[in-house]
């Protein structure tokens, strides 16, 4: 089931189907993932003795997402050029995750989760306008609730034909006993946010507008980790609560009837959080992490030219994060362990340009670019042995995971009336390029990601009125192999494995409007 670019919030109630299918499935309600071949790992079979004639390489990981949700959104005119909405929300969360960390025949470590989330939400917005239209003020009031549960089951060394190419003894060991180990979570949020929004014309040419936020995030967090062996790893519970003011300042010159030149300061917030996967002795990986926050200073312009036929857009940004959250995996001298902690400071320069050109009536081209340039300014990582911390190190000189300096898209759409069934016609092709990024906070080459280029396509029919429409797509057409994600594991089990990305996918969605 793929609706990706289906039920997008809009005026008009939007009844969503459709489905996707090739060499491996993804979607917005379903998503498993199966990828047999292709799983990258360290431990070379033909090279280590252990694993000689065990088999090829092999990827038994599995992801599958369920999710149900409804929303309800209502407007209603208060008088006095005024209008209160009200959106309503529920959704229901289901995942189950198998992960084969190793992608060897012979399973070394296998993780499997479920995870079960319930969220509800409530919002009332309050939108008016006064002085002669000059001023427009938005407020409002958003409530927010979960109940997340969790449960994951790690086993390592609990393959009886790894046990035995080792010489133990068949059967769960008392080294697998050790090392394997069942986690339950339990964590229920509770937040909530008053916010208020105003704009001002000062001028026919220049506009101020200020914003403030305040935010409340009450969490009661539980986890219990339990070795094969009956041992208690971690035993965790804790009920924390956060909050925090968050303003934001602009102010926006018309330099011309089709040019908007603006400069905005901010504040963001993102509240603290329990490090879910703790498994060790040590207690900074049971510790609270603190909030993180971000303080965006941002300038551009958006600029209309050639009588609205072509469009840019341009913004330079700088984003100074203090408390930075973090999640990396190392070891504590006896087992592998998950870390949450906060990096201290960092900053992310950057600038973004987008470009969209309306050739003809029916031709258009588009495309964009974007440059980063991150850097922690405090990162201290500590190394822990059993229950103490032995050194601290310095490493802000690594870069950002999951941060590419450059990427552009560039694409076009062509539109053409279709007679036989009374609509429109619509291709698009786009073609979509990041440079290289780690997928760890460690910088670990062997699972860096280099540059890649996807080239995705879509058709669409869609009827007259807009009310029916069917769509063709495709994604990653040229079947370009990359990876995803990766787990640098060589301090604690001895080696790293990345896990593959989509590979070329076609599918049809049908939408229905009413």
């Amino acid at each position: 089931m793929n609706l990706d670019s289906l039920c997008a919030p809009g005026a008009a109630p939007t009844l969503c189907a459709g489905f996707g299918a090739g060499l491996g499935l993804y979607g917005a309600l379903v998503a498993p993932r199966r990828e047999n071949s292709r799983l990258k790992s360290s431990l070379d079979s033909g090279a280590n003795s252990v694993f000689a004639g065990k088999g090829a390489p092999a990827d038994r990981s599995e992801n599958a997402i369920d999710s149900t949700g409804v929303s309800l959104v209502s407007a209603f005119d208060v008088g006095q050029a005024s209008e209160l909405k009200l959106t309503t929300a529920y959704r229901f969360l289901e995942t189950r995750d198998s992960l084969d960390v190793d992608g060897l025949s012979i399973s070394i470590t296998d993780s499997i989760q479920h995870g079960v989330s319930t969220q509800a939400s409530q919002e009332f917005q309050l939108t008016t306008s006064f002085l002669d239209d000059r001023a427009s003020l938005v407020s409002g009031l958003f409530l927010f609730y979960e109940d997340a549960k969790s449960e994951n089951h790690t086993n390592n060394l609990s393959d009886t034909a790894f046990q035995g190419a080792l010489g133990m003894p068949g059967g769960i060991s008392a080294t697998t006993a050790l090392l394997s180990s069942t986690s339950r979570t339990d964590q229920r949020v509770l937040s909530y946010a008053g916010y208020s929004h105003l704009e001002f014309d000062l001028t026919d040419r220049f506009s101020m507008e200020a914003g403030l936020r305040y935010t409340y995030d009450h969490k009661i967090f539980k986890l219990l980790t339990t070795f094969r062996n009956g041992t208690v790893s971690t035993n965790a519970r804790d009920t924390e609560h956060w909050d925090d003011w968050s303003p934001m300042v602009g102010i926006n010159f018309h330099a011309t009837d089709d040019m908007l030149l603006y400069a905005k300061w901010s504040r963001g917030f993102r509240g603290g959080q329990f490090n879910g996967r703790a498994n060790g002795l040590n207690a900074l990986t049971t510790q609270t992490v603190d909030p993180e926050t971000v303080k965006v200073t941002e300038v551009g312009l958006k600029s209309s030219w050639m009588d609205n036929h072509l469009t840019v857009n341009l913004a330079v940004f700088r984003n100074n994060f203090t408390d930075q959250q973090l999640t990396t995996f190392t070891t504590d001298g006896a087992r592998f362990v998950s870390l949450v902690q906060n990096a201290g400071k960092s900053r992310i320069l950057g600038v973004e340009m987008d470009v969209a050109y309306r050739a003809t009536n029916d031709l258009s081209l588009f495309g964009s670019i974007g440059g980063l340039n991150a850097k922690y300014l405090t990162f201290r990582e500590p190394t822990l042995t059993g229950a103490t911390v032995t050194a601290v190190t310095d490493v802000s000189n690594r870069d950002f995971k999951n941060t590419p300096e450059l990427s552009f898209n560039v694409g076009a759409e062509y539109a053409l009336p279709f007679s036989i069934l009374s609509g429109w016609v619509t291709a698009r092709a786009d073609y979509s390029y990041q440079s290289q990024v780690y997928f760890d906070t460690s910088n670990t080459e062997s699972i860096r990601q280099d540059k890649v280029g996807l080239l995705n396509g879509r058709i669409v029919w869609s009827s007259a009125d807009d009310t029916r429409s069917i769509a063709i797509w495709g994604r990653n057409l040229l079947d370009r192999k990359y990876d995803s994600f990766g787990l640098n594991l060589s301090s604690s089990l001895g080696y790293s494995t990345s896990y593959p990305a989509a590979p070329l996918q076609a599918g049809i969605e049908l939408t229905l409007r009413y």
